[in-house]
């Protein structure tokens, strides 16, 4: 089976008219190449946030207020997220920040969970 001049493999219409420099109606600005004003990029990512939006209640952990060993090492506050699905996930705050630690409700662990989610681990 041959093809056609005009196949392009996996590369889109426009690209393959752009670097054969032709001039047909593939190579012409379409609506969403058009750049948009700041206002409609702004109201695109307010609708793009609400839509990714997923409630999940977060509270003091019953681990709170750290204990006197635990704040010298910089532990502000020890929070209980309630996934979704149900499963609790206990967060240690920090002065840099936050991490999910390996507390449950039954054993307090404020070590941070390591490789979960992670890039380098």
């Amino acid at each position: 089976r041959s093809k056609s001049p005009n196949a392009t493999d996996g590369v889109s219409a426009k690209a393959t008219a752009k670097n054969n420099g032709a001039s047909s109606p593939a190579a012409t600005v379409s609506d969403t190449d058009k750049p948009h004003s700041i206002v409609e990029v702004e109201s695109m990512l307010h609708s793009l946030n609400d839509a990714a939006r997923v409630p999940v209640p977060i509270c003091l952990s019953g681990y709170h207020p750290p204990p006197s060993h635990r704040r010298v090492l910089g532990d502000l506050a020890y929070l209980c997220a309630t996934m979704p699905d149900g499963r609790a996930v206990h967060i240690t705050a920090f002065p840099l920040g936050f991490y999910v630690n390996r507390s449950t409700a039954e054993k307090f662990d404020p070590t941070p969970i390591v490789g979960v989610g992670s890039t380098n681990g």
